[in-house]
């Protein structure tokens, strides 16, 4: 969940305060809240191919004896102390630690204890609980998200990653499928598809995020499997802020797509964090201003979303008036609130924050939601940095809505529709079919419309 400061006033005069006051709990705890599978963020702990160190990264993953043992017993000492269901600590933790432990302590590689670790983890069946490594994207887009909220806090491996927008495995994928493609970004600009497979990277067996090490500004040739075929991609990954990424790539999402003489938004909510809450508000006050309805795809990225996002759908037109302004020569049009029509597209993907904006949307009637099932990863997770290189990620709180665990349940969808991964996406078309045939033309001025005779 973000923690911008920003009040929920119409939010919850429309909704009620529960959801409201959670949000604010869920920033207390940890400032941002991830779930199981999105914090493997597509890298695949199981490879062999990493050895103690790589030939394209300075990151040494090799463990010593003591190294083992320090992670082994911090791991322990965290989930006995801080997991929030004292009794399965008790009754299933501890048991399956007395076993692993030997394990944990004979590793001499971090992705092999990583990959361990994570088996142990997988105990509790609780999303937001995740052992991470620098081979996995999570582990630089949440110390860039943490980073946003704790300025002052040095990050050591903020120029060791390359960014690429790629989103690799995790649900619904295998673990070197392309499960998403950020909007705008190296990937984008490279032409990977939802449903690519990579094979090989500099050809080299595709083993995790570390693959990308080192390559800012280079031209990287990956082999991926697409449609039965073999093709091969270049891509230039580039030194960027990862949540900055997620947040640019929400930015350039939004469109107006034309259907059935309809004028149709869309916008790609990637993550949340105040980056992507300033995007979505400028995108529907301006770009959006004039549209009959909207779009928000929800599908996929991070969770980290604020209640508050929701805010400017639930904003009152009595107390927001429209606003035209004139300068030089160039007229603009702005809006601060959205009443036309709305659709949410999820998927298992859409996890944590964003299934409070999802299962808030569907309550309230505001919007229908077309997709599959959400992830059902709705507890309250702990940043914990073990070593430079490695993070748990820990389930602190468990939540319920209206007296209603979402946690291994999820929101489900209004219009139940499989979202295939391919190029063609069926949930967008459904949305463009459903909305385009329901709504009628806005009478609201479009963006910058052209200058006419000033009186």
């Amino acid at each position: 969940m973000s923690c911008s400061g920003k009040k929920r006033l119409f939010f919850q005069a429309k909704f009620g305060s529960a959801l409201t006051a959670l949000a604010t709990m869920l920033c207390s705890v940890s400032q941002a809240a991830f779930s199981e599978q999105e914090l493997k963020g597509g890298s695949d702990a199981n490879s062999d191919s990493k050895t103690n160190s790589t030939d394209n990264t300075k990151i040494d993953f090799s463990l010593t004896e003591a190294a083992a043992n320090e992670l082994t017993m911090k791991l322990n000492e965290l989930v006995s102390s801080k997991y929030f269901d004292k009794a399965i600590v008790e009754k299933t933790w501890n048991p399956a630690f007395a076993v692993y432990k030997p394990v944990l302590l004979s590793q001499r590689n971090l992705l092999q204890f990583s990959k361990k670790a994570n088996e142990l983890l997988a105990i509790l069946h609780t999303s937001h609980t995740q052992f991470l490594t620098p081979n996995d994207e999570a582990f630089y887009f949440m110390r860039s998200l943490f980073g946003s909220f704790n300025k002052d806090e040095k990050d050591p491996h903020k120029n060791d990653a390359d960014f690429t927008g790629l989103g690799v495995g995790g649900a619904q994928a295998d673990s070197n499928q392309v499960r998403y493609v950020l909007d705008a970004s190296p990937a984008a600009l490279a032409g990977f598809k939802r449903g690519d497979k990579i094979l090989s990277v500099d050809r080299k067996a595709f083993s995790g995020y570390a693959d990308w090490f080192q390559r800012s500004g280079k031209v990287t040739a990956v082999a991926v499997e697409r449609g039965g075929k073999i093709i091969e991609l270049k891509i230039t990954p580039k030194k960027q802020d990862f949540l900055e990424g997620y947040v640019t790539a929400t930015e350039r999402s939004a469109r107006v797509i034309e259907k059935n003489g309809k004028r149709i938004g869309y916008l790609h909510f990637w993550s949340g964090g105040n980056g992507s809450h300033d995007a979505l508000e400028a995108a529907i006050s301006e770009k959006f201003s004039g549209t009959d309805a909207l779009i928000l795809d929800l599908r996929d990225g991070y969770g980290g979303a604020s209640l508050d996002d929701l805010d400017i759908f639930f904003r009152p037109k009595s107390a927001f008036p429209d606003i035209r302004t004139y300068g030089r020569g160039e007229y603009r049009f702005e809006r601060s609130y959205y009443d036309k029509p709305l659709v949410a597209l999820v998927n298992g993907g859409v996890r944590s924050g964003k299934e409070l904006l999802a299962y808030g949307l569907k309550r309230s009637h505001r919007a229908t939601l077309i997709g599959v099932p959400t992830a059902g990863f709705v507890v309250a997770g702990q940043f914990n940095p073990l070593t430079k290189n490695a993070i748990l990620y820990l389930a602190v709180l468990d939540i319920k809505l209206d007296g209603l665990r979402l946690e291994g349940k999820g929101v489900a969808p209004d219009i139940l529709l499989e979202d295939k991964l391919g190029a063609d996406d069926p949930l967008l078309n459904r949305a463009l079919a459903f909305l385009s045939s329901q709504v009628k033309t806005s009478s609201a001025p479009a963006l910058r419309p052209r200058p006419s005779k000033r009186h």
